[in-house]
């Protein structure tokens, strides 16, 4: 009887390490990304939210919708803008002091890409840039009271 009592139980254990290894946990994200238009010419405000705390991160930036989704391993563009940030303890990036700057207009999307690669967040609306490449110049003019631009 002793016998089959022990083992009824090594069937029970058996039985539930076989239904523990078939189950899987979906692992989900909590962190968000959004970026605005910035006041500075060619440059973006971003604002990170819900991310781990005191943790860095990499911001990428595409010039196009992103085709990633959040989990998926991120695949390097060639010359793709990216800015290294670290969390805060609550976990975010203050948008007031977070500013991207880029070389080329265009609308841009983050993505926030963790340690190991894998895609934390992203931005799909996107932030109009402007990089204006306008100058003026002076110069003192023969005139009386005047100059010349």
């Amino acid at each position: 009887m002793k016998n089959q009592i022990n083992f009824l139980r090594f069937l029970k254990l058996l039985l539930l390490t076989v239904l523990a290894s078939n189950i899987s946990v979906a692992q989900t994200s909590s962190a968000s990304i959004s970026t605005s238009q910035s006041a500075t010419n060619g440059s973006i405000v971003y604002s990170i939210t819900g991310a781990d705390m005191n943790t860095s991160y990499t911001i990428y930036f595409e010039n196009g919708a992103p085709s990633v989704t959040v989990g998926s391993s991120y695949t390097v563009g060639a010359a793709t803008p990216s800015e290294y940030i670290m969390t805060d303890p609550s976990g975010e990036a203050n948008a007031t002091t977070s500013n991207a700057s880029f070389s080329s207009s265009g609308t841009y999307y983050a993505i926030l890409v963790d340690g190991t690669g894998d895609v934390a967040a992203i931005d799909n609306s996107g932030s109009s840039v402007t990089v204006s490449s306008a100058s003026i110049s002076t110069s003192q003019s023969a005139t009386n009271g005047s100059i010349v631009y």
